[in-house]
């Protein structure tokens, strides 16, 4: 699959071959109609805060992932209306939730974007932080500190009644001062509740088999994992 934006529209080619070459992006035809236009948008829920331009100096732009599969490509064609911004929807209500609560070790959520019509949302606005845990230099971190700003943040998730279900090293930030900082909430949902038509966690890092219901279990499972990828990098040799 090949998806473009041209003049402010999206567009989408299926490529008959699995081989694709990049020198063949200018072959690829261009299709009759671009996508819908709020394809990747989520409908607008007037309980969460918007924000407009300027945006905080210290702030990230969060877009829905731009992917289109065969499936609903096919779905589109004959004018169906399908949103496949909804878990951008889902991820900003439980921001909204614990920015009213915050905590130190959660990402701070300033609000969303809305498309010039004000009837959807395009992008949510975050706080940006100095870069993940993945990309870090973790033999200069205090693997104690880290696992501790990440596990009052898991407990304070939890008391909220909710469980993070995607812990892994790319889903953790740090700030300027070194913290921890959770990121990346669109597979976090209510303890208990089913993943029907939503993320559910990154491969490796969950439970096997992977648990059919959101539950603090898998959470503390990947904490486990990320201890041991922590200390395995870095100089500290323990955790408290």
């Amino acid at each position: 699959m090949v998806l473009w934006r041209e003049d402010g529209s999206f567009y989408v080619h299926y490529y008959p071959e699995r081989n694709f070459n990049p020198d063949d992006l200018e072959k690829i035809p261009k299709p009759s109609s671009p996508l819908p236009a709020n394809l990747f948008e989520a409908p607008r829920d007037r309980s969460l805060p918007c924000i407009g331009e300027p945006f905080p100096p210290d702030s990230y732009l969060k877009t829905p992932f731009l992917a289109v599969d065969q499936v609903i490509y096919n779905r589109i064609l004959p004018g169906e209306s399908i949103c496949l911004g909804e878990s951008m929807l889902r991820e900003a209500q439980v921001y909204e939730k614990l920015r009213l609560k915050p905590h130190p070790n959660i990402c701070h959520f300033y609000g969303c974007i809305l498309s010039p019509q004000g009837d959807t949302i395009k992008a949510l606005c975050l706080r940006k932080y100095k870069c993940t845990l993945e990309d870090a230099e973790l033999g200069a971190l205090d693997a104690e500190s880290i696992m501790r700003d990440i596990r009052d943040a898991l407990t304070h998730l939890h008391e909220m009644g909710f469980a993070f279900i995607d812990l892994n090293p790319s889903n953790v930030m740090l700030d300027d001062e070194g913290r921890a900082i959770l990121i990346d909430f669109d597979s976090c949902s209510p303890i208990g509740e089913g993943f029907k038509n939503r993320k559910r966690g990154t491969p490796g890092w969950e439970i096997d088999p992977p648990p059919l219901t959101s539950e603090t279990d898998n959470d503390w499972f990947a904490f486990t994992l990320l201890e041991k990828y922590l200390l395995s990098n870095s100089n500290s040799n323990s955790t408290s």
